[in-house]
């Protein structure tokens, strides 16, 4: 079970940074297939339980037109274009409401990818990008500091061709995406169950004056390399939680073909 209340019990019991001073914008990027499901239980406890329910959860700020939450969030899932899979790209509408966001994550459904190795994660990274323009559109105090935080978890190598969906971002690749973001100061995040030279490259490109390349897996065979935040020492969360928020409904991509 994956809860906000199991999330809230973590966090009353980490130590860790604290956002609710800043003005935060947080992409997930998933990878939705059968490969994930087997270590996603694993990742939400032992990292994605402890970065995403912070004391800002529910923080506000004062400006000019009034008062409007400090943080938002964003989910893009990404899959393969292997026969009988999920949509290749599936995004959900950029929220406030943080019990929403965990429940969309709560409700993620592994499957198909088959015998693939590689996936749409060039797709998945052009439309966090979208994401993050349409979360700076929405903002009422445009000159106002903002924390970005893209969350990549995934495990496949991207396909060798450039991103074909997103409109503002097509024909880009991984390497020019990640470089993107780091010219944007989005601190991108990689989370991989196996360790993977490709997915390794992309978080050295959005972050080539990261000090700290530091693996911070807690099991050997995870790759975590971490820029923008940090993992909070937390206990485990009691599991016994039947917390059932409703979430938005996710806008649903066409496939895209594959060329490689």
């Amino acid at each position: 079970m994956f809860s906000s209340c199991d999330l809230m019990t973590a966090t009353q019991r980490a130590q860790g940074q604290d956002f609710s001073s800043e003005n935060v914008d947080i992409v997930f990027v998933i990878e939705n297939t059968a490969v994930l499901h087997s270590h996603f239980n694993t990742f939400k406890l032992n990292y994605l339980t402890k970065f995403l329910e912070q004391p800002s959860s529910t923080s506000i700020t004062t400006g000019l037109f009034g008062e409007y939450p400090v943080q938002q969030y964003g989910l893009v899932l990404y899959g393969t274009n292997a026969p009988g899979t999920n949509e290749c790209i599936c995004c959900f509408p950029p929220t406030h409401d943080l019990s929403v966001f965990l429940n969309q994550i709560k409700e993620i459904k592994f499957d198909g990818g088959g015998a693939e190795s590689q996936a749409f994660v060039v797709e998945g990274m052009g439309v966090a990008l979208e994401i993050f323009d349409d979360m700076e559109s929405t903002r009422i105090d445009k000159k106002c500091k903002v924390k970005k935080l893209c969350i990549m978890v995934g495990q496949s190598s991207p396909y060798l061709n450039p991103c074909q969906f997103s409109q503002r971002y097509t024909g880009r690749s991984c390497e020019r995406l990640a470089k993107n973001m780091a010219e944007r100061d989005i601190k991108l995040s990689v989370l991989v169950p196996r360790r993977s030279d490709h997915l390794k490259k992309i978080f050295e490109a959005a972050c080539p004056d990261e000090n700290s390349m530091k693996d911070l897996g807690a099991d050997p065979h995870h790759m975590i390399l971490i820029s923008g935040w940090s993992l909070p020492v937390a206990d485990q969360a009691d599991s016994n939680s039947t917390a059932k928020p409703t979430s938005s409904p996710p806008k649903k991509v066409r496939k895209v073909a594959n060329k490689s």
